[in-house]
Formats: C-alpha cells, structure tokens, sequence
C-alpha cells in the first residue's frame, strides 16, 4: 500500500496543492476525512520543519496555514463525542512532537507514527547539509585560549568575529591581531562573568517561586544589563543577517515587565514573543544550529513496538507481552535486553490500568506519578548505571551551586529549586543532574497556566542550571560542549510535554519543546502508549 507522504515525495512542491494531496490519500490510502486531515498534517509538518530547501520550508508552511484555516472544529463534526475530538487532535499533535528535537529523532518517530512501517538508522541528510552550510558559511569559528572566557556558562563555540561598525573597525581589528591571554587569567574572567549571568536566575525565584511570574524592579533589570554588559561581542551568536542573538535578546527583556527566559538568555525557539522579534529566515538559522546527535532506537525496539502496535485489543496486547521470550528470560542481559524489557513492563501496566478503568476518573497527582508517569519515564533510565530518578519535590544541585556563589560562612545556605523528578547522578558528593519534571493532577489544555509556567520559565531554567554545570564538569572543551544537552518533562493528568535545553553558540542556550503527548484513556488509541515510550528511549 502506498504511504500518504509518497506524495509529497513524488510531486515538485511546486505543485503541491491541498486538494490534490487530499484526493491523493482518499484514492491511494483511507477515505477517512480525519486520516485525510492527520496525514496531511503530518507530511506537511515534516517538510516545514526539516527541509534544507528554504523555498520548500515555505511551500509546507503555506499550506499547513491553508489547512489549519481548513481544519475548524466544524469541519470534523463527523466525531461522536468531544472526547474523540480531543483525541483527534492529540495523535496529530503526537506526531509533530517527535518532529521537533533531532532529525534522527524525526526519523524514528515519524514512523512509528506511521504503523511502524520501518526506520532508518542514519542521520537526517536535511541536518548535516544544513550543519556543512552553515559551517562552509563561516558563521562559526574555533574558541582561541582569548576568547574562550569558559562562554560564561552558556557558550558552545563562539560565533564569527562580527563585522564591525565604522566606529568600531580600528579597535576590532586590533583585538583580533592581539596574543591570546593567559590561562589563569580566563578562568579568572570567566568566573566573574558567570557570577554577574548566574545572578539574572537569582532574582524572584528564591522564596515564592511556586506563584505566578514576578514583576521585574530596577535592581532585577541592573542585574541584566550588568550580565549582559560583560559579555564580549566577538563571542556572542552572530547570524548571517548580521544581528547578535544575545543582543536581540537582551533588547527584547527590556521591553517584558514580567520575567521571561529571554532574561536568562535562553532563546526558546516556540515562544510567540521571540518568533515575532526574529526574522524567519533567522529562526531557520536558530533552529538549524548544530545540536547532539542523538543514537537512532534500535531495529530489535522498533521491531517490537510493530509487533505491539498491530494488536487490535488489551486482549491480544496482554497475550503477546506474556508470551515466552528468551530476551527477556534466561538469555536477559540488561545492557542488550532493557529497552525490550521496560517497553514490556510499562505497556503491561497500561494495560492494567486501561482494563481497569482508572484512566477514565479524575485522579491525585501522586496518584498519576505512581501509576502512569513512574512506569512510563522513571523505568526509561533505569538501566543507565550511576543515574536515579529522584521524586518528591526534590531541590536542584545546580540551582542551588549557583545560588551560593560568593555565599559568606555566616550566610545560610539558599536550597535550589524544586523539581516533581530530578535524574541525577548518585553518590555522597556533588552529584551532577541531566534532567528535570514537573507534575499537576489535571490537563486542561496546552494554555493551562501550569503548563505555561513550568515549560516557559520555571523548568528552562533550572535545566540551564544544569548544563552550566554539566559544561563546566568537560572544562568547556568545544567538541564535549557541543554533544551535551540538558532534558524536561511537564506532566499534567495523562499529558506529557518533553524540553530539550542546549547550547548552539555563543552565551545563549536553545530551548526545543515539544508538542503535548498523551496516555490514553480509552483501548482505541492505545498505540499513542507505543508513541511515549519512544519518545522516553529517544529522550535517555
């Protein structure tokens, strides 16, 4: 049978229309109008976000506008009830979440999307054309011991010497002919400066973080512009379009009354406020930025979620997770065998849950993560030796480090912020974190005020913490730098959004979000389970 992306694959984009498209599903693969809608979608998505023809790019997200214009609740009355339209909408925008960390990532879970149809284990060919553009351009250059200032917590590698204005031509020049400095005395410059951008963290966080965002004041906004003012310009991002990412941002903060990531210098590339600040082709630039490859899931993990997803009951489901498995068995090791073995286990609690009944009732917090969100993400890393995941409103090391910066013996120690989950390292000494989560008990929609502020400010932040501190543990080597990133999960009742926090350039980190997933609750839609256990193995 013919894939519904076979068009797009066949047909110039020049040509591509939203009927023909259309016509081309009904008659090729399922005349059902909300297939239609969902394959569209998601083909479009895929062009728009990873295509290194910028002109493509444009062609999708023409038409993904049109069908959005298309697709109107109306449109889909067809749906018996609004909990089917609610799900209508969730394996869309399932889809779309595998779509927004790496292409390899994209890869694996666009066909997992699509009935398991196969994966391919290589990285996208879109991102290492767009990663030789960009490094043929000559946007970026190597840290020399001058310049290197250990990037103030933030930096990957520098971006390009910017081209100077007349008033600065002469006195950029010079910089660049000058001997590099001394070691001692980077490290030396280096610290001052991370005290200075550390502090744009400290402020309104510390007693009542758990209330809504705080009012900036001047002694917040002299904090910024202090950090913001020791940073040297030959190391900020700079674009091709000649603009300074951490410029833009700090202009930006300037005009936001309340806190914003961009006050951290964090470039959360989802956020309607920057999206407007930049220029398309600047945010395709952003986005496009080297980033960690991630390691493709496995053929054996994605032979088994096929096997899974083509069970058409709990029933079936339940008799194929019991049948005898060597891997599983007396032939079990936990380096090969885990991710066999935690799929397993977690679509079995699923099914347990889903046969009960519990999904459908209003439950606790507590109740979720003991029940949905432990055996979905906490048993993910369980195989990652000297790691736990750590629950129970548990306070961030890093934060806290950062805190104490320049703390007198006689000050008390200020706690670090407080994450539903923290994956961290174990042991007695200063423990090093990957990863944090927040939780609630209900999902309203992906405007609920919990949501917004746990995945826009709170949760950023604390995972900047986390690679500052992961950055420094590689003494911020270029190559080390440029493989580390730090993760997040907001879970809401039976939603799930994940966060990818890195650092593609200069001082700034790069914030990804992803779309919201979410748990089932109804034996229908049980391969949404299949879609969030890859998206937790591609995570760790």
């Amino acid at each position: 049978m013919a894939l519904p992306n076979d068009y797009l694959q066949t047909t110039s984009p020049i040509n591509w229309n939203l009927d023909d498209f259309a016509n081309w599903i009904a008659t090729n693969h399922s005349d059902d109008k909300k297939k239609i809608i969902y394959y569209m979608k998601t083909g479009l998505k895929k062009y728009s976000e990873n295509d290194s023809d910028i002109n493509v790019m444009r062609k999708a997200d023409d038409l993904l506008n049109s069908l959005k214009t298309l697709k109107d609740k109306k449109k889909i009355a067809e749906l018996q009830s609004e909990q089917e339209m609610r799900l209508a909408d969730i394996e869309c925008l399932a889809v779309r979440q595998m779509q927004n960390h790496t292409n390899a990532a994209v890869t694996i879970h666009q066909k997992i999307a699509e009935k398991f149809v196969g994966v391919t284990q290589k990285i996208s060919t879109e991102y290492v054309v767009e990663r030789d553009r960009v490094e043929k351009a000559g946007l970026e250059r190597p840290c020399t011991p001058e310049d290197k200032i250990r990037t103030v917590t933030f930096g990957d590698k520098p971006s390009s010497v910017p081209r100077p204005t007349e008033d600065e031509n002469e006195s950029e020049e010079e910089s660049e002919s000058e001997e590099p400095e001394s070691e001692e005395s980077d490290y030396e410059e280096s610290d001052a400066i991370y005290d200075a951008v550390a502090e744009t963290q400290n402020h309104n966080m510390d007693k009542k973080e758990r209330k809504s965002v705080i009012k900036l004041n001047s002694n917040n906004r002299k904090e910024i512009e202090e950090a913001y003012t020791k940073m040297k310009k030959r190391c900020m991002w700079r674009l091709s379009s000649g603009r300074y990412v951490e410029e833009e941002l700090y202009n930006l903060g300037k005009s936001f009354e309340y806190e914003h990531t961009v006050h951290s210098f964090i470039m959360d590339v989802d956020d309607n406020e920057v999206k407007t600040h930049f220029s398309e082709d600047e945010l395709h630039e952003i986005k496009s930025a080297s980033r960690p490859v991630v390691t493709p899931i496995s053929d054996e993990v994605v032979d088994y979620l096929e096997q899974i997803n083509e069970k058409s009951s709990l029933r079936e489901v339940r008799d194929f997770i019991n049948q005898c498995d060597e891997r599983l068995g007396k032939s079990y090791d936990r380096s090969k065998n885990h991710d066999i073995d935690y799929i397993r286990y977690s679509v079995y609690s699923m099914v347990r849950e889903l046969e009960s009944g519990s999904l459908r009732q209003e439950n606790l917090e507590s109740w979720y993560n003991c029940h949905v969100w432990t055996p979905i993400v906490d048993q993910g890393f369980s195989d990652i030796n000297g790691t736990s995941v750590v629950r129970g409103e548990s306070t961030s090391i890093a934060t806290s480090n950062r805190k104490n910066i320049g703390k007198k013996p006689s000050d008390r120690k200020k706690l670090g912020r407080r994450g539903d989950w923290i994956l961290r390292s174990v042991g007695n000494k200063d423990n090093d974190e990957f990863g944090a989560g927040e939780a609630g008990r209900k999902f309203i929609d992906e405007y609920d005020t919990k949501i917004l502020t746990e995945s826009k400010l709170k949760l950023p932040k604390m995972l900047k913490d986390m690679i500052v501190k992961l950055l420094s543990r590689v003494n911020w080597n270029i190559d080390k730098r440029k493989q580390i990133q730090t993760v997040g999960i907001v879970h809401s009742g039976l939603s799930m959004m994940i966060l990818y926090l890195d650092n593609p350039c200069g001082y700034v980190c790069r914030l990804n979000r992803g779309e919201i997933l979410e748990v089932p609750d109804d034996e229908r839609f049980f391969s949404s389970v299949l879609l969030l256990l890859a998206a937790v193995l591609n995570l760790k």
